[in-house]
């Protein structure tokens, strides 16, 4: 799992078209002593197109999230070359709601 603090958008991070792969949050710089992630929600909110599919999500532990993404089977070959923003809203046990973002770019490697 990579380890991304909670910032409003994170640099590119390469996607091979083909492939299935975990993207995570490492929230703890966020969350407070005592705190822990309750919910964890991801959604594509920039697309050029619908080829990104994203899995359910994961809390682990009680301060990381983690997500699976990969292109839709008959569409991997239009999300070559093609950047998708994907966020991440968590809800705390202290009643705090926060987003976070990352750009994942679809190339062959």
């Amino acid at each position: 799992m990579s380890n991304f603090g909670p910032i409003i958008a994170i640099d590119d991070l390469s996607h091979d078209g083909h492939s299935r792969l975990d993207y995570g949050v490492d929230w703890r710089p966020f969350l407070a002593s005592g705190e822990e992630i309750v919910t964890s929600a991801w959604s594509v909110v920039e697309r050029p197109d619908n080829a990104l599919v994203l899995s359910s999500g994961v809390v682990v532990g009680t301060e990381q999230t983690l997500i699976w993404a990969q292109p839709g089977t008959a569409f991997a070959s239009l999300a070559l070359g093609k950047r998708y923003r994907i966020n991440n809203r968590i809800t705390t046990n202290f009643f705090r709601r926060e987003d976070t973002s990352m750009w994942l770019v679809v190339e062959e490697h």
